[in-house]
């Protein structure tokens, strides 16, 4: 199956989906350290690491990653990472029994939406 994330990306969720949990989030820290806050490679991999956390069960861990990660990172011209990150604080919110919290963001998602039928980035096509 072709992986949706983009280069190292792809790799650091292979070595989640085989169990390597320490050597994957090391590798997010790599990334961290190399990018700026509103890069697409920073924000891909705090989403990257919203999903892990979710999938590890650290809950209020990957919402405050995603609720840190809304203030400080500028997507207005990456819609889809804007995209996977109101999905991830969705999913997040459902794991945390916040359901209609959960439901009232679904409207975020559906605005990025209808923004991004006229801009490009490498996941909308």
């Amino acid at each position: 199956m072709k992986s949706l994330y983009p280069g190292e990306l792809n790799e650091i969720s292979e070595l989640f989906d085989k169990g390597f949990y320490d050597e994957a989030l090391q590798k997010i820290k790599g990334i961290e350290r190399r990018y700026k806050k509103d890069s697409e490679e920073y924000v891909s991999s705090q989403i990257l690491k919203i999903v892990f956390k979710n999938h590890q069960g650290e809950y209020k861990e990957a919402l405050i990653i995603a609720e840190k990660l809304q203030e400080e990172s500028q997507m207005e011209d990456f819609p889809s990472l804007e995209l996977d990150l109101t999905i991830a604080v969705i999913t997040t919110l459902v794991y945390l029994g916040k359901i209609d919290e959960g439901g009232n963001r679904i409207q975020e998602g559906e605005i990025i939406l209808e923004k991004s039928k006229n801009k490009e980035d490498y996941y909308i096509k």
